[in-house]
This record gives C-alpha cells, structure tokens and sequence, in this order.
C-alpha cells in the first residue's frame, strides 16, 4: 500500500495539521500515488527538511523513479544532479537548456573537456596541441612554474586517430613533455546552470 511504501503507517490516525513537515511530505506523496499513475509531480520536495528527513525523501524519490517518471522542481541543484537522469533549465519563464544530466555535466557526448599539467614550456606546447586533430579549444591556466604548462582542453571524445587521451599521450611523449597530471573535467549543474544563464 501507498501507507507502507511511505513509511507512515505509524501516523495514520493522526491530522495532517499535526505532522512534522517531513510526515506532511510523504502523505502528500502517497496520497499522489493513490491513483497508481505514471506521472508524478513534485514540486521543492524536500524545502525545509531536517538532513534526516530530506535525505528520506531523496532515497524515496530515487525509488519511485524506478516505477513511475517523476518530475520535480527545485532551486537545490546538488540534489538534482545526484537524482535525475534529464534536466530542464528554465530562465524568466524559458526554456534555455534540456538534455541528459550526463551530456550537460560533461559525462558523455561527443566533446570532453580535459586538465593536464605538461613539463613544457606553453610557447612550445601550445602550437603541437593546436595540432591536434581532436583539439577543438586551449586554454591556458595560470602555474607558479614557468617550466611547466597547465591547461584545459576542450576535445572531441574520439575522432580516426583515437580517444583524444590517447591522443595527447603519444604527441607528449614525442615531444618528450613529461604528463604530470591529467583529469576529465565534470562540471557540476550549478556551474551548467549559471553557464547558461549568464549566456542567455
């Protein structure tokens, strides 16, 4: 039952009036589930929860998402990213941005964005990575260390010539530039989020 599957079998004698506000969330769920629909929508969830509480009502959310497609508003953008699949931005009213969380974080598609520190000097670094057939943009960090390059790149995930880590480890290790670090960059969705924004 709805009783059962919210966990709130123990209150059901009382008023709803009288419930703690995550109670009063989980009877609204399950009165929502009641009609067994396919649809569920919730909107802020988990506003105003104690850690306890919201971190329920997550778990539950992720449950439910299994069964039926649940759709929910909220300003917490952590909690989005760690429970939807699909993301919708809204600006004033528009629509700016939709597409799997995956895609928009940098977890999948077709680009990839890649941090590297390199043992080489960037005047004769950036001209070999600009070479490079899966680089579409460098960016140059700022590094204490004039010997060594930091630098963010924006990469087609594969091309012919391969994934394009491995295609920066064979022009490194031609031009015989030490790696001395590399990590895919992931963005988080508030960074995604004020990205797009900001552009719009």
């Amino acid at each position: 039952t709805a009783l059962h599957q919210l966990h709130v079998e123990e209150v059901r004698g009382r008023l709803i009036r009288n419930l703690s506000k995550g109670y009063r969330q989980r009877v609204g769920i399950a009165q929502a589930l009641l009609g067994k629909p396919r649809v569920i929508i919730l909107d802020e969830p988990t506003v105003g929860l104690d850690p306890r509480q919201g971190k329920e009502i997550r778990e539950l959310i992720r449950q439910l998402g299994k069964e039926h497609t649940v759709i929910f508003s909220s300003h917490l953008l952590p909690e989005i990213q760690q429970l939807c699949d699909r993301v919708v931005i809204l600006h004033k009213g528009k629509l700016i941005r939709e597409a799997a969380m995956a895609e928009l974080t940098g977890g999948d598609g077709e680009t990839i964005r890649l941090r590297a520190t390199v043992a080489m000097k960037e005047r004769l670094l950036l001209p070999a990575l600009n070479s490079l057939e899966c680089v579409r943009r460098v960016k140059v960090l700022p590094t204490p260390d004039a010997d060594y390059t930091e630098l963010e790149m924006e990469c087609l995930r594969e091309t012919g010539r391969g994934r394009a880590q491995a295609q920066l480890f064979r022009l490194l290790a031609g031009l015989d530039a030490p790696l001395m670090q590399l990590t895919v960059v992931k963005d988080t969705l508030e960074e995604v989020f004020l990205r797009a924004t900001t552009e719009e």
